[in-house]
């Protein structure tokens, strides 16, 4: 018997002013039945950044480093850790569990989370 979990999702933060905690939402990290997926700012249908839309960040290069850092580390880990996935500029903070979406496909709970959460 399959066992089925509830799906959880995180959303990943860029801080530009640590004093004041001004926060613009940059990707969605979820996770469905032990597999992490994410998406984040600028990235096309293949997971590929576009550094032109990511003109409205203050340090782009430094915003793919992070992308590349939680993409390793969802990779290999089973389990989400925001603090792990932290630092000063960039963050991930528990964003809730999904209920009543055991029909839906990953795909569609992903699409949706992105487009409410981080897309302008």
């Amino acid at each position: 018997m399959t066992q089925h979990h509830t799906p959880r999702y995180w959303i990943a933060q860029h801080i530009e002013d640590l004093f004041r905690k001004e926060t613009s939402n940059v990707g969605v990290i979820l996770a469905v039945n032990g597999h992490i997926y994410a998406r984040f700012l600028g990235e096309n249908e293949a997971g590929q950044l576009d550094g032109r839309s990511l003109r409205q960040l203050p340090h782009p290069k430094v915003f793919k480093q992070w992308v590349e850092f939680w993409r390793e580390t969802c990779a290999e880990e089973q389990e989400v850790d925001p603090n792990a996935l932290s630092g000063h500029h960039y963050r991930v903070i528990e964003g809730g569990a999904l209920t009543g979406t055991e029909d839906h496909a990953h795909t569609h709970m992903h699409d949706y989370l992105f487009r409410a959460i981080v897309s302008p």
